[in-house]
């Protein structure tokens, strides 16, 4: 009889050794701290600056000369004529269109480059983030600014431990 005072007692027990084992456990990652502080992250800034500094002067050194035109012209405006103006305003719009053209082309190669040199470091985050998480014995892993999470823990943050494992296998 006392053996049958135990039954309902049995499946609570079970349940909670079942759910001990079988809580899932997760971390996440920032990986845009690892593209950003990552041995390969500062590379590939450094790459890109590097290879965009010049057109990025020559953008920035336009836009001064296209606003010295335009003050300029609003500072004559009173003793041009109206056509004089108005050919003024074609020409300086004209190489403000150039201006706006070169700029996106700067840009897109830019963001190319930018996709090129991230997928470069993707592919090895996520191989580290793997290891860390088997180590860690984790079910899931989720990117901390796409998931859709609203607050973690602090302590699930795996994003140093990533940066760390990725910068030990720079050769």
């Amino acid at each position: 009889m006392k053996g049958f005072a135990l039954w309902p007692v049995l499946p609570l027990f079970c349940f909670v050794v079942l759910s001990a084992r079988a809580a899932p456990s997760f971390g996440y990652v920032d990986m845009q701290r690892v593209l950003d502080e990552s041995q390969l992250g500062l590379q590939a800034q450094r790459a890109l600056q590097e290879k965009f500094a010049e057109p990025q002067r020559k953008l920035a050194q336009e836009e001064r000369a296209l606003l010295q035109l335009q003050q300029k012209m609003e500072r004559d405006a009173a003793l041009m004529s109206r056509e004089e103006l108005e050919k003024r305003r074609r020409e300086i719009q004209q190489r403000f269109d150039e201006f706006q053209r070169a700029a996106a082309e700067v840009q897109q190669a830019l963001v190319r480059e930018q996709m090129k040199l991230g997928a470069k470091i993707i592919a090895p985050a996520r191989r580290a983030i793997a290891v860390l998480a088997k180590q860690k014995n984790l079910q899931a892993v989720f990117e901390r600014n796409q998931s859709g999470l609203l607050y973690v823990d602090e302590g699930f943050d795996l994003t140093d431990a990533v940066i760390r494992h990725l910068d030990a296998q720079e050769p």
